[in-house]
């Protein structure tokens, strides 16, 4: 981080009453803070607000969708400078960040009560044609209008062949499942013990609250061990999580992009047109655990068994998944899980145990009663271009009942926009050295 950077946080730190820089889980308290941040040429960030009421503040949009600073909170910023005062409450401190760059994909709005609120952002991964995918995003319970709106606000161009809603009636619970299924759940079971590296994590990861458990890299092991005990098995047991992956994590991936240099292009070409470069790339995330994190499971002989992979999401939006978890014959007593989560890779806001009741759950389709553009209506390879943005897809659909859960399945892909500087020799090292990567995100810092 250069000097005038450091000296912008500094600035930040001071107008928040805050004088030292704090891990992600902490939250500082204030009566009055005026935030202040200028973007000339970089970004600075809070994350989120959260009011002495427990309502986490959402960054919000303007009247078109484009990104703005609110009084609700912190926004992406236009060039220039902008301000705030918020009133009594506690802030993350301090997660400010430089946003030099960022990789993401496109954002899923929902409509309530007035207020547009951001609930995904989908196709995290699918930087390229062969990499297109579909993915399954909650957009929430009734009843009442749903109006839904896909924008595009990052550096990128976004490539969207289809987006279907629907409908799932239960008064359980209605949930994604892995990258694109619904199922239904029972109710979700917090972990009896769970600790990071023997450090006790329940407190951050009870409930989807926003205070969220990552961790940093400062030497030796580029690993956590996150030990899940539950006091209870259930029958078709599936691991709910709200989690994903985390700012480091999607400046990791811009870099290697911008480390293939003049060869990228021809990257994409390989990636598109041969499953083989699929596979390479597939291995190398799942032996780091980047976008898929493994999920494993004592046996009775005190080994580890694979039960699952979680696929990850965000950084902005933690997604919401249960990952139905295949037991070995002779699990251990109580049951265990293990994570080992690349070091600041991956943040943890929600992790528990549920039933899966209905693994196939009965869906009502909801067919667009206005705004899906003729591109998105069928999975037919007619790629609708988004670019940086663009004007906001905003689709009607009919208003849900009661006790249904609305979710949007959306396929798609997406093109960095980002100016090449080759570096094959680090390149060479993350791509080949276990644990390079975390090593490599957390110098550049």
């Amino acid at each position: 981080m250069g000097r005038s950077a450091r000296w912008g946080c500094l600035l930040l730190a001071l107008l928040l009453g805050c004088y030292e820089f704090r891990g992600s889980t902490d939250w500082v308290p204030f009566d009055t803070a005026r935030l202040m941040v200028t973007n000339s040429p970089k970004t600075y960030r809070i994350h989120s607000v959260l009011k002495t009421d427990g309502d986490i503040l959402d960054f919000g949009t303007g009247a078109n969708g484009e990104p703005r600073f609110t009084d609700r909170g912190i926004a992406y910023l236009p060039p220039g400078a902008a301000e705030t005062t918020l009133d009594r409450g506690v802030i993350r401190g301090i997660m400010v960040g430089l946003w030099v760059f960022r990789i993401s994909c496109p954002f899923i709005y929902v409509e309530r009560n007035g207020q547009w609120r951001r609930v995904g952002e989908p196709l995290g991964g699918a930087l390229t044609a062969g990499l297109a995918r579909w993915e399954t995003v909650c957009l929430g319970r009734g009843p009442g209008p749903l109006r839904v709106m896909i924008r595009n606000v990052n550096s990128e161009i976004q490539y969207l062949d289809a987006v279907k809603a629907l409908a799932v009636d239960t008064k359980l619970l209605a949930i994604a499942k892995g990258i694109d299924g619904v199922a239904v759940a029972d109710r979700v079971r917090a972990p009896a013990k769970a600790a990071a590296d023997g450090v006790d994590m329940r407190a951050a990861i009870a409930d989807a609250d926003g205070r969220m458990w990552s961790s940093r890299y400062a030497g030796g092991s580029t690993r956590d061990e996150v030990i899940l005990e539950f006091d209870e098995t259930p029958s078709s047991p599936a691991l709910v999580l709200t989690a994903g992956g985390t700012l480091l994590e999607s400046d990791l991936v811009g870099d290697i992009l911008r480390m293939r240099g003049d060869s990228l292009v021809d990257w994409y070409r390989r990636i598109d047109t041969n499953p083989a470069e699929s596979l390479v790339l597939l291995h190398w995330a799942a032996r780091e655990e980047i976008h898929l994190l493994k999920v494993e499971v004592r046996t009775s002989d005190g080994g580890w068994a694979t039960a699952g992979f979680v696929p990850s999401g965000g950084p902005e939006v933690l997604p919401r998944r249960a990952i139905p978890l295949k037991l070995p014959a002779s699990p251990a007593s109580p049951l265990t899980l293990r994570l080992r989560p690349p070091k600041g890779m991956w943040a943890f806001d929600e992790v528990g145990l549920a039933s899966i009741v209905d693994e196939k759950a009965a869906t009502r389709a909801l067919e667009p009663l206005s705004g899906l553009p003729a591109e998105l209506a069928s999975a037919d390879g007619r790629f609708l271009e988004m670019r940086p943005a663009s004007a906001a897809i905003v689709i009607e659909y009919p208003a849900l009942k009661e006790d249904e859960t609305a979710f949007l399945r959306i396929r798609g892909y997406y093109k960095v926009l980002i100016e090449p500087a080759g570096d094959a020799a680090v390149l060479r090292r993350i791509e080949t050295v276990d644990g390079e990567a975390v090593r490599y995100a957390h110098r550049r810092q």
